[in-house]
């Protein structure tokens, strides 16, 4: 899932979304009550998932941030990225 259900957006610019609709992440988590763990990648979604849903997913998932998984993010290293995303499965 993504964190905004609907939005305005130019093209693909993060910078141009208005409009934030986001997702029904409450009905998501009463449909699947087994998640635990939500990982949120890139910083704009981590902006948006703040603003928006980290009040409504409560103390019992786990949030985690991760760098994203864009090939843009040429950043890190493979060895870095694998490294963050393991924390998914611990």
């Amino acid at each position: 899932y993504d964190v905004i259900e609907e939005c305005d957006i130019d093209g693909s610019k993060d910078s141009s979304i208005k409009n934030v609709i986001p997702i029904d992440i409450v009905s998501i988590l009463s449909r699947f009550p087994n998640i635990k763990i939500i990982g949120i990648t890139g910083n704009t979604a981590k902006y948006y998932f703040d603003k928006y849903l980290l009040d409504k997913v409560g103390s019992f998932v786990k949030v985690i941030y991760l760098p994203s998984s864009s090939p843009a993010n040429a950043k890190m290293k493979l060895e870095d990225l694998v490294k963050k995303y393991k924390e998914l499965f611990i």
